[in-house]
Formats: structure tokens, sequence, C-alpha cells
């Protein structure tokens, strides 16, 4: 029951099938998505150290390693989000590609049984997914399981 059932599925809902050869992009994002949560605490913990040792103890130093290390978190987060984004925008067109050949295939077929003019939107929500996919909702979206252990973590900072 299990491939011939999934097969069976993946062929009534062609975007389910196409999203689903591309899991391992979609992981890797979500990847990137947790570890940049981590990373987002970095100037929340900065601050933390900044007012619990460097305003007590008057330590430049401290000061000066502190901010370092804030900065590298805030670099790596950087670089992660641009992975994402670049991971997203790849995974949108492969998505595109794959969902426009079926749509228009599905197109001419139609055209051709109706012999007259059908319904034309098919290549206009392939295109709308595949903005959905690229932009920065979709990224937005990945990153809203983490929001709680976000907030918990700054709830006992």
């Amino acid at each position: 029951m299990g491939v011939s059932a999934v097969s069976k599925q993946d062929q009534a809902d062609p975007i389910r099938a196409v999203i689903s050869a591309r899991r391992p992009l979609l992981v890797s994002a979500l990847a990137f998505s947790a570890f940049m949560s981590i990373f987002a605490l970095s100037s929340s913990l900065y601050m933390l150290e900044v007012f619990d040792r460097v305003l007590t103890s008057r330590s430049e130093s401290t000061l000066w390693l502190l901010t370092l290390i804030s900065l590298g978190g805030l670099t790596v987060f950087g670089l992660l989000d641009s992975l994402r984004r670049r991971l997203l925008i790849r995974l949108s067109l492969q998505v595109g590609d794959d969902l426009s050949k079926r749509v228009l295939t599905a197109m001419v077929a139609t055209n051709s049984q109706v012999g007259g003019v059908a319904f034309r939107s098919g290549l206009r929500d392939v295109d709308f997914l595949r903005n959905f996919l690229g932009g920065p909702t979709c990224a937005a979206l990945m990153d809203v399981p983490f929001l709680t252990v976000y907030l918990v973590v700054l709830y006992f900072l």
C-alpha cells in the first residue's frame, strides 16, 4: 500500500510530486533556519554580557572580545541567510521549470480536446508558486517553528 499509494497520490497532485522530489533542498533550507535562529540570539547575548560583565568590571578587553564574538555570530547569520535565500531561489526555479512543462502540456491537450480557448491561468499559477517559494514569505514561514524556542530562550535571559 505504501509505494503504490504514494505514486497514485503524486500522479493526482503534481505539485506535491515535484516538491517532494526536491525534499533535500527544503530540509537544507530548514536546517539553515535552525542555525540562523541560534545565531540571531548573539545580539541579545552580547547586550546581556555587556551589562553583566563589562559595566561592572570596566574591562575594555572583555568588551572588545565580546564585540568580536558578536560580530562573528552576526556575520555567520548573514552568510546563512544568503545561502538559504539562494537555496530557495534554486528550489523555486526547479519547481517552476518542472511544473510549467506539465501545465503547458495539459493546457495544449485541453485546448486540442475542447477546440476553443481554455482557461489560461495555469502558467500564472506556476509563476505565483515560483515567486512564493523564492521570496521572503517562504523564508519567514521556515523561521516560524523556531520562534517558540527563540522566545523561550529570550524569556529565560
